[in-house]
């Protein structure tokens, strides 16, 4: 999201970005802990520091910004073969009706 969404690149702030300001409110120009542990070694955990675009590892130990988030605040897209499924039985339920009529 940083970087497509908000058109950012490496070495820029979130302060540059208009769309971003609008998306999300008391977003800190600082470093977030993103949630997944470094796999070679547990002690660590990948951060993302929204001053810079920086991602990287650090010790737990110390304190950064979290992001609390939950299921359901994005609304829920459709895949292509879903969409493509509804509409082959929507043609195949339509043919049938007319059918009937004929």
């Amino acid at each position: 999201m940083y970087y497509t969404e908000g058109g950012l690149s490496q070495g820029s702030s979130i302060t540059s970005s208009a769309v971003l300001s609008n998306l999300f409110t008391n977003m800190q120009n600082s470093v977030y802990w993103s949630g997944t542990e470094y796999a070679p070694n547990p002690v660590y955990a990948w951060f993302f520091d929204t001053s810079d675009g920086l991602q990287n590892v650090d010790g737990k130990v110390n304190s950064y910004y979290a992001w609390a988030v939950r299921s359901g605040d994005v609304a829920a897209v459709p895949e292509p073969g879903v969409m493509a499924l509804s509409g082959v039985g929507a043609l195949a339920w339509a043919g049938t009706r007319a059918r009937r009529r004929g």
